[in-house]
């Protein structure tokens, strides 16, 4: 017959604590050295050199990239107006980039650029005039 509940020991036993440890133990460790060997063959998305892009209109705008095939936009920065800015890790689109600007609640897109204008302009990008210019022709006030 088992000892009743009142005189029954609640303790651990080391033997079993260490033989319910043991398959944690080795699972951490596969996992480790897995990661050891996996890491260095992710290859981590290529970056361009820091980008400068000013925008010299009146209207504070986001900017987003795209490489044109519908695969996504990436965030690239929110640029005031009359400010420029400075855009580090940015991941590189490919050959041809696309911009697309949103300001003042309005989205403008379909500007194309090749990276490898990108670099001859020494990875220079202004916003262009007829983002502005659409807004203005709209009566959109400035950005405050």
């Amino acid at each position: 017959m088992s000892p009743s509940v009142a005189t029954r020991t609640w303790g651990s036993d080391s033997t079993t604590d260490t033989a319910n440890r043991r398959p944690l133990a080795i699972l951490v460790a596969v996992g480790v050295v897995l990661a050891v060997l996996i890491a260095p063959r992710l290859a981590l998305p290529a970056k361009v050199p820091p980008l400068t892009i000013t925008n010299a209109n009146e209207y504070t705008v986001m900017v987003e990239a795209s490489n044109g095939r519908g695969d996504g936009w990436a965030p690239v920065a929110i640029i005031r107006s009359g400010q420029t800015a400075v855009v580090h890790e940015l991941i590189d689109q490919g050959p041809d980039w696309t911009f697309r600007f949103t300001g003042q609640g309005r989205q403008f897109t379909g500007y194309g650029v090749s990276r490898a204008q990108l670099a001859a302009d020494g990875w220079h990008y202004t916003v262009p005039d007829d983002v502005a210019a659409q807004l203005r022709a709209d009566r959109v006030p400035a950005s405050p």
